[in-house]
């Protein structure tokens, strides 16, 4: 967040060094604010910081569309006359060992449509998961650890 309002802050600087107020300043002043941070990167933050915002970009790429997938996949059950469903209750093995990491992971599960966290175990291992449509639960546990749970942790850690 702070590099964001670095950007931003080198935005406005290139603003009142143009003279002129416009959205396509701002939009040059953020790049060359960019360009700036980016060349000065080593000095001012510790290695594999700017390439961890790659890494949240990355995230917020792949939930977006992982999102938009959902939405689409739950309207057509929902506009068809007799769905074809096969819910299902689904215990994931967790990788995710902070409370951060899972609290992240079991709340993007739920603002995604079709599932829900449902519990965590006592020893914070196992999360319980209900999906509107399973046709296979490992193929469900191995798809959502090797995107959702991998894109948390690659982002976290």
């Amino acid at each position: 967040m702070s590099s964001l309002m670095g950007y931003v802050g080198l935005a406005f600087i290139w603003l009142l060094l143009v003279g002129e107020f416009s959205g396509t300043n701002f939009v040059v002043g953020l790049v060359v604010g960019y360009l700036v941070m980016w060349i000065a990167r080593p000095a001012l933050y510790p290695p594999g910081y700017v390439s961890k915002e790659w890494r949240l970009a990355n995230f917020l790429g792949y939930f977006i569309k992982e999102l938009l997938v959902a939405n689409v996949q739950v309207a057509k059950l929902v506009l068809q006359w007799e769905p074809d469903v096969k819910p299902g209750i689904i215990a994931i093995p967790l990788d995710a060992k902070t409370d951060t990491e899972i609290t992240m992971f079991s709340n993007l599960i739920t603002l995604t449509p079709g599932s829900l966290s449902l519990d965590l175990s006592r020893n914070e291992r196992v999360l319980t998961v209900h999906a509107i449509n399973v046709d296979d639960a490992q193929v469900y546990i191995n798809n959502i650890k090797s995107g959702l749970e991998a894109k948390v942790l690659d982002v976290l850690r």
